[in-house]
């Protein structure tokens, strides 16, 4: 008895055509090329959080030293520039940080990691051990550290840690600021985490 043909072609399966398989990763190609926004996005809002935590440590530091220090902010009349010997303010920090200062060995910068590198900086770390700029320093140079320190103390929006860098995409410009560089974060001496730009712009609102 000859074997049942419909039984048999039941049992078969046949493969993708060509045409099929063309589609099929066409249609993964687009799915991919859909997701990857989302993907660099969620990576960029990352490494925005990460350098925000930095910020929020070197803050806290600042605030540990100033309450041990009758309301002084430590002194800098200099930026830092770890590569050429000048840590301030780090080296009053760096108990409060509990995380060793970056230090350059044979012109290479040992030692890089939070909360002395933003996760998106690929230059001023590298070249000087340190993403972050200590705004109170440019005052200090001038003024001394004591009316400094009472100029913060009195003024707590006022910005104490600012990236030296634009390697945050995003950032909304406050009106009037639009010639001025974008992208970059930073905390005052209240704890308020934000866009520099924004932080300056209403400590600049504070003071009128």
């Amino acid at each position: 008895m000859s074997p049942n043909r419909r039984g048999s072609s039941e049992g078969w399966r046949r493969g993708f055509s060509l045409v099929e398989l063309l589609v099929i990763l066409g249609v993964v190609g687009l799915l991919i090329a859909l997701a990857l926004p989302a993907l660099r996005g969620a990576s960029q809002a990352s490494r925005r959080v990460a350098c925000l935590a930095n910020l929020k440590s070197l803050h806290l530091a600042t605030r540990m030293y100033a309450e041990e220090h009758k309301g002084m902010l430590p002194l800098a009349t200099t930026g830092v520039w770890i590569g050429i010997g000048d840590i301030a303010p780090l080296g009053d920090l760096v108990r409060y940080l509990d995380v060793p200062i970056p230090r350059e060995v044979n012109g290479e910068m040992e030692g890089l990691s939070g909360p002395y590198l933003c996760p998106s900086d690929r230059e001023f770390a590298v070249e000087t051990g340190f993403s972050y700029g200590y705004q109170p320093w440019v005052f200090m140079a001038i003024e001394g550290q004591e009316p400094v320190s009472r100029r913060y103390t009195a003024n707590p929006r006022l910005v104490l840690f600012g990236e030296r860098g634009t390697w945050h995409p995003g950032e909304p410009i406050p009106s009037g600021w639009e010639n001025r560089p974008g992208g970059s974060n930073a905390v005052n001496f209240a704890g308020e985490l934000d866009w520099n730009l924004t932080l300056q712009a209403a400590a600049m609102q504070s003071l009128q």
